[in-house]
């Protein structure tokens, strides 16, 4: 089908040769991953091989080598348990559908409690840790 002075392949454009390089260019311009690129391509060019093309463009793009997931290996870092119950503990804050909980981690047992705030302000969080502590004390 020619629509506007251009051939499409199905709903795609049809590219020809002297503009592939080109149109692989603009594909990876901001430097998605092979999937995504490939995924944009789907859905608006049509050439023949034109999935490996990108898989090579994108094996070879300089900075994608350099920045890759690959070569950003972080170490696991292991943690020493501690010797006395609620000696060491982690907490941080989380959101889910507009509520927010307090996460506490205890590195001893490696446990996690999930509980319920009522708002984020220091004092509401040292009373409920201060609550779960006297619960915890008293069982």
């Amino acid at each position: 089908m020619i629509n506007n002075e251009l051939l499409y392949y199905e709903t795609r454009i049809l590219v020809p040769k002297s503009l592939r390089k080109y149109v692989i260019h603009k594909l990876h311009e901001t430097h998605l991953g092979t999937s995504k690129t490939k995924a944009r391509a789907k859905q608006l060019f049509y050439f023949p091989e034109i999935y490996s093309q990108i898989e090579n463009y994108i094996l070879s793009c300089p900075v994608c080598l350099k920045f890759s997931k690959s070569k950003i290996k972080e170490p696991m870092l292991a943690r020493d348990i501690p010797d006395l119950p609620f000696y060491k503990i982690a907490m941080d804050i989380a959101e889910l559908r507009g509520v927010n909980y307090l996460i506490v981690i205890y590195y001893y047992s490696r446990s996690i409690e999930i509980v319920e705030l009522k708002d984020k302000t220091r004092d509401s969080i040292i009373d409920l840790l201060m609550d779960f502590f006297k619960k915890i004390r008293n069982s």
